[in-house]
């Protein structure tokens, strides 16, 4: 979880004219008897998270996955991945990224959650930011350009495996720890269900959910998102100030 640029670090001097406005957040969050976690590399007391347009492309793997589901029907209501801050119930797994922060969502915005403590390890098939890897591949071996952040090319290049399966190429699955491999290889390549059919059933949200910021329940320990603006407290300042 790395500060970017939509993250803007406020000093005392900035934060406390402003601070009578946030007073009655503060205090119903700390009321709360779950509260969210972030783990940053920051030392500010506060930070102000505002969301923009900044788009937040998966790290370590490309897009591909966060992209559909922020477009696949069976996702509908969810808040989108890519403009959405992350954070946990449980602060121990925050402490993992950084220095903990409390996060106080601004207004009642629409908040999402898995089962599990990584949204990545959410899904029956495995581990699908693999998935992401095998699809690169997929698209490599008939030369179809791509971009991961748009999802109408997503579709095309698809389309593309599928014309490709129509025609007899058998296409070369890699033997992924992390996913359900053969029976990935087995859909792909002795189906002719098309592709977005089958990522739609593979990334179908069984195990995760969602409700407005003052009605859920959250699990302990897993990955918590939502869109929208926050507040940011850094733990060890709101205990000096008393606020739990």
């Amino acid at each position: 979880m790395k500060l970017n640029e939509v993250f803007s670090p406020l000093s005392n001097a900035q934060f406390e004219p402003g601070l009578k406005k946030y007073e009655n957040l503060i205090r119903d969050y700390f009321n709360r008897s779950q509260w969210l976690h972030r783990g940053i590399r920051s030392k500010a007391d506060y930070i102000l998270h505002d969301k923009g347009d900044h788009v937040r492309p998966s790290s370590q793997t490309k897009s591909f996955v966060n992209t559909l589901i922020a477009n696949l029907p069976e996702w509908e209501g969810y808040p989108d991945r890519s403009q959405s801050i992350f954070a946990s119930e449980d602060s121990d797994v925050a402490a993992e990224y950084g220095t903990v922060y409390f996060v106080i969502p601004i207004g009642n915005p629409t908040v999402a959650s898995t089962s599990s403590k990584d949204f990545w390890d959410a899904f029956d098939i495995g581990q699908v930011n693999t998935l992401c890897d095998m699809l690169e591949n997929l698209f490599y071996e008939i030369n179809e350009p791509v971009d991961d952040l748009d999802f109408s090319s997503i579709v095309t290049a698809l389309k593309a495996v599928d014309k490709a399966r129509a025609e007899g190429i058998q296409f070369e699955i890699e033997d992924y720890s992390t996913l359900d491999s053969k029976g990935i290889d087995y859909e792909i390549n002795h189906t002719d269900t098309p592709m977005l059919d089958m990522l739609s059933d593979w990334l179908a949200p069984t195990s995760c959910f969602y409700d407005s910021w003052n009605n859920i329940t959250l699990p302990s320990s897993s990955e918590i998102w939502f869109s929208g603006p926050a507040l940011l407290i850094n733990r060890q300042y709101a205990k000096n100030q008393g606020f739990f």
